[in-house]
């Protein structure tokens, strides 16, 4: 994650993470499905993630 980033996230701002979900979303979810056997156990864990 770039310092752009962490600075825009520091300040809270909403739009910057979402973008930060959209850019690192997907790869996190095959991390995680590469791991647990079940994709709606991968998409829960990712929930739990973000929020």
């Amino acid at each position: 994650m770039d310092i752009a980033y962490q600075n825009h996230m520091a300040e809270k701002n909403s739009r910057s993470f979402t973008d930060i979900v959209k850019t690192y979303g997907s790869q996190l979810l095959r991390f995680v499905k590469g791991r647990v056997k079940k994709t709606e156990d991968a998409e829960d864990i990712l929930q739990e993630v973000w929020y």
